[in-house]
């Protein structure tokens, strides 16, 4: 655990100066283009990016290890960082440059993401992935939280490249720390075990791999569902509680949810999650669902609060339960094509959603929950009309979805024994006798 800790503390600074940077950035984006729509290109082309590096990340992952997949992609992103910081020392920084070096970083995030979170499956037991994938999640909620305060900081007093060379010493943080950090080889393919398969085959081996086990591709349909519920009411969320509240109500409310994904990841990391994990996930997402649709019920800042924090507690605990059980049951030396390729499966929900969360609101469910309108004599006499009832209604409807996801999952026999009927790829790996070192 040692180790594990060490090479964790590293990443959430890296984590800490990456949020700072890029909460800097958008706001130097919007500040430049006062244009909502640049704004919006801004965070699209960063997704689109990890999109399209994730699918193949994980093949020079497990070729390379995970060791060196982290320091390539640490070491790539720090550059970007210092291409963006030289632009400025010569006095001209452009658009195109910020969106170039914002497209760089997110593609090397879709390297480092899989090989980080896969890096316990090398240095832990299995009992204890629940608790390790908590604390990654606890350190993005602390980059969450703290980034874009001590980013508004660092740009009043040191500027903007002062605050990119922050994030550029964060990178050498996270590298210093993951240098000496030995971990064992056995995750590593060899170049027999790949001999006579090409790239492209190495590239949707992790495809593969998941749907010669059903309960795998079970698991990996209801997280994909489950993103697009959660792309949708982040989305909305802020429409939603400007509708009735005021601006300081939204920050406060935002915190709320920081704070509840924070104790959420923090009670995943001591307590490792429930014993019967396929059981928990059904649990906390149907609980999950009982929130959103809480949150959508009543135009109350209180309510919102209440709902959104609690939505925020459950997820950790559903997403690392979710983890524990994929590093179980994936051989190590696929982990990273597999991780990858599950990513870029379920990240792809995430435009889809983000596409359709404001023409659904705006043309669809915000007209229908207006006085005199389609739905306000029946709906709306339960949840009310007028501006923002039509979103409440989209956050009821999702929470629905996502409770009917877990009916029909729990009818699906290859996903409710997956624990069982799915073998297990991976034992205790410091008692497995595998010490070499990568």
């Amino acid at each position: 655990m040692r180790l594990f800790l060490q090479i964790w503390f590293g990443q959430l600074i890296s984590f800490l100066g990456s949020g700072i940077t890029n909460f800097a950035l958008a706001v130097w984006v919007y500040k430049q283009t006062g244009s909502a729509t640049h704004f919006s290109l801004f965070y699209l082309g960063t997704t689109l990016s990890a999109l399209a590096v994730a699918p193949v990340a994980g093949v020079f992952i497990d070729r390379w290890g995970r060791r060196q997949a982290m320091l390539v992609s640490d070491f790539g992103s720090g550059l970007a960082t210092l291409g963006l910081v030289l632009a400025l020392s010569f006095g001209h920084l452009s658009l195109w440059q910020v969106y170039l070096a914002s497209v760089v970083k997110s593609a090397f995030e879709a390297l480092h993401w899989p090989a980080y979170t896969t890096v316990s499956t090398l240095l832990l037991p299995p009992r204890h992935f629940g608790r390790a994938y908590g604390l990654v999640n606890a350190s993005e909620a602390i980059a969450q939280i703290g980034a874009p305060a001590l980013a508004g900081i660092l740009i009043e007093t040191v500027n903007l490249s002062g605050t990119l060379l922050i994030d550029c010493a964060s990178f050498l943080v996270g590298i210093a720390l993951l240098l000496p950090a030995k971990l064992p080889r056995h995750a590593v393919e060899t170049e027999d075990a790949r001999a006579g398969r090409s790239f492209r085959e190495d590239s949707i081996y992790g495809w593969k791999y998941m749907t010669a086990r059903r309960g795998l591709m079970a698991l990996l349909m209801l997280f994909t569902a489950g993103n697009f519920v959660r792309g949708m009411v982040t989305v909305l969320a802020t429409p939603l509680v400007l509708s009735f509240g005021t601006s300081a109500e939204l920050g406060l409310a935002l915190s709320f949810v920081g704070g509840g994904f924070f104790c959420g990841s923090l009670v995943m990391s001591v307590w490792g999650g429930p014993q019967k994990r396929i059981r928990g996930i059904f649990l906390f997402q149907v609980l999950s669902g009982i929130a959103l649709m809480l949150a959508g019920s009543r135009p109350s800042i209180y309510v919102v609060i209440i709902a959104a924090a609690s939505y925020f507690i459950f997820q950790p605990v559903v997403y690392g339960t979710s983890q524990a059980i994929w590093q179980s049951k994936v051989s190590p030396d696929a982990q990273g094509r597999v991780f990858s390729m599950r990513r870029a499966i379920w990240a792809a929900a995430l435009p889809i959603a983000y596409i359709a969360a404001g023409p659904l609101a705006d043309h669809v469910f915000e007209p229908m929950l207006a006085e005199g309108a389609l739905l306000s004599g029946s709906v709306g006499a339960l949840i009310g009309v007028g501006q923002g009832r039509g979103i409440g209604f989209i956050y009821i409807i999702m929470g629905l979805f996502v409770v009917a996801q877990v009916g029909v999952a729990a009818m699906c026999r290859p996903l409710v024994m997956i624990e069982s009927e799915c073998p297990d790829a991976v034992v205790d790996p410091l008692a497995s006798g595998a010490i070499s070192t990568q």
